[in-house]
């Protein structure tokens, strides 16, 4: 991931090459994350569905990132930061053209998880580039920079969603005049982005010099993702049965047995999705858990405020937008005033 001189020390000239293509990954996938919250309403009155579907549309792109990306950064780490961020562009902005062009709500929750391939493929490699591609002393500004796109994502989304969700056309084909909803036009705005992504990325990221020839660990992969994928279906059941149902609890159990296999099987395969050890560090253990808690009750209010604004509040999706954008905007200004010296 970065140019080597005569004398074999690395000379990262092409750091912020690398940098702006991560960027447009982080952006596209954390935008795209926020955007949609906005048009979640919209998309419940054209579709004729409930909050319980309605809400997948949220749940199951973020359940497959969560359930992928440890899968996709060990991929990463074998094949090449190169391919898996080329092909992540193109499964995101296929994903995003399914999402578009949907006639069912549950047509739209698979693209929406294909999508999510896509974002998860992009997520992962973020880390990796940047570590590679900025000096040891300056790996904190790239981090920071990173934060501060994925800051601006979640805060520009909801208000451009609003907007987006309000337009809407009438499209003429085949003598035929056909209404384009607004709700189509956010998931149709990322593909001129994904394109630009993909050629960039097949551009400026360095073919990898050498591969790691490790055992994939397939069982510690699918331990994961079947945990994690319970853990969030015993959370949608409860929120319709209550935590004491059947469904919920079996949810529940399968979470922790899985949890607890995943644990085991870490331990002890030689090549790992995680290295445990790093939690033994306070450090590294603190500040995942209070990423954890954030993001948790962050995506928390965006998935339920767009609800209440618009239908118990009766606001139009463009300043319900920039009642949502508050949150994130407020996180942004502070992590701008904890950057500045």
């Amino acid at each position: 991931m970065k140019e080597t001189s005569t004398d074999t020390q690395p000379t990262y000239t092409t750091k912020w090459r690398l940098f702006t293509v991560v960027a447009l990954g982080v952006f596209i996938s954390t935008l795209d994350g926020s955007i949609v919250n906005i048009s979640l309403p919209a998309i419940g009155t054209a579709m004729h569905s409930g909050l319980a579907v309605t809400q997948w549309v949220i749940l199951g792109y973020l359940l497959v990132i969560t359930g992928t990306l440890l899968i996709f950064g060990r991929l990463a780490d074998m094949i090449g930061s190169r391919i898996v961020c080329a092909f992540g562009f193109v499964v995101f902005t296929t994903g995003s053209l399914l999402c578009g062009l949907s006639l069912t709500p549950w047509g739209l929750i698979a693209a929406r998880g294909f999508q999510g391939i896509g974002a998860s493929m992009l997520m992962s490699v973020g880390p990796a580039i940047v570590t590679e591609s900025f000096p040891a002393n300056e790996r904190g500004k790239g981090f920071g920079l990173i934060g501060s796109i994925v800051a601006v994502g979640l805060t520009v989304g909801p208000p451009l969603g609003g907007a987006i969700v309000a337009l809407g056309f009438d499209l003429s084909i085949a003598s035929h005049l056909v209404h384009v909803a607004g709700w189509r036009l956010i998931f149709l705005v990322n593909l001129p982005i994904g394109i630009i992504g993909f050629v960039t990325a097949l551009r400026w990221l360095h073919r990898p010099t050498e591969r790691h020839r490790e055992a994939f660990d397939a069982a510690g992969a699918v331990t994961a993702f079947v945990a994690l994928s319970a853990l969030s279906l015993a959370f949608t059941w409860s929120h319709d049965h209550g935590f004491l149902s059947g469904g919920a609890i079996v949810g529940f159990v399968i979470f922790a047995i899985g949890a607890v296999a995943f644990v085991a099987i870490e331990r002890r395969v030689q090549h790992p999705m995680v290295d445990l050890t790093l939690f033994s560090n306070r450090a590294f253990a603190s500040a995942n858990a209070a990423g954890m808690c954030s993001h948790g009750s962050m995506m928390g209010i965006l998935l339920l405020l767009p609800f209440f604004l618009m239908r118990a509040m009766r606001l139009d999706p463009p300043h319900a937008g920039m009642v949502l954008s508050a949150v994130p905007l407020a996180g942004l200004r502070l992590f701008c005033r904890l950057r500045s010296p």
